[in-house]
């Protein structure tokens, strides 16, 4: 039998390869499954630092929530992440206004950070203190902008499928509802009717 330099044979160099491949096909999914987690675990946390941050803007303004939009401004410069970041840096890492899931857009502030849908049915237009039942407000939720393929971070029923919940963690959403806890939730799940004040009608199933 043909000795290899390397001191093995042929025979043992293949066999060694293929216990390399073989340890490889279960250890790499895995690594996948354990970085997924990860992410889903932060996205939650990122979430509720989200909450803090809506809360402490609602503290200062009579409990009212910040504003989805500001129509006095250009289209992406009025959303609630340029107000909590940008004027008011209730929110100092921009980190925490994306899901780690998804890579960011490399674009202007007002635009690429968060991939969070917020409700945009007139959540704000209340004092936090008079809507009722909190729990099952969804304030905030993993989206996805379709008509670009990207991560965002609000949604606007007149506007169509271009802003949609976005399912990605094993088929669920992270939500944010307005009493702080984060759930997540199955598309079926959110297509009931159960949320208020706007039920996400549109939704991507990863």
């Amino acid at each position: 039998m043909r000795i290899l330099k390397a001191g093995l044979t042929s025979i043992e160099l293949l066999t060694l390869i293929s216990i390399v491949a073989l340890g490889s096909s279960v250890f790499f999914p895995e690594i996948s499954r354990i970085k997924e987690k990860t992410n889903q675990a932060l996205c939650v946390n990122n979430l509720k630092q989200c909450y803090i941050a809506h809360m402490l803007y609602a503290a200062d303004f009579n409990d009212y929530l910040v504003p989805n939009e500001n129509p006095g401004q250009p289209d992406y410069t009025r959303v609630w992440t340029t107000v909590l970041m940008g004027y008011y840096k209730y929110i100092t890492d921009a980190r925490i206004v994306h899901c780690p899931s998804v890579e960011p857009q490399a674009v202007s502030i007002s635009y690429c950070y968060g991939s969070w849908a917020r409700n945009f049915e007139k959540i704000s237009e209340l004092p936090e203190k008079y809507r009722k039942p909190p729990k099952d407000i969804l304030l905030l939720a993993d989206s996805w902008a379709v008509n670009i393929k990207k991560e965002m971070w609000f949604f606007e029923p007149s506007n169509g499928k271009n802003y949609m919940v976005h399912c990605r963690h094993d088929k669920k959403a992270n939500i944010l509802f307005l009493d702080g806890h984060v759930e997540p939730v199955r598309a079926d799940k959110l297509s009931e009717g159960k949320y208020a004040p706007f039920t996400p009608v549109f939704l991507v199933e990863q």
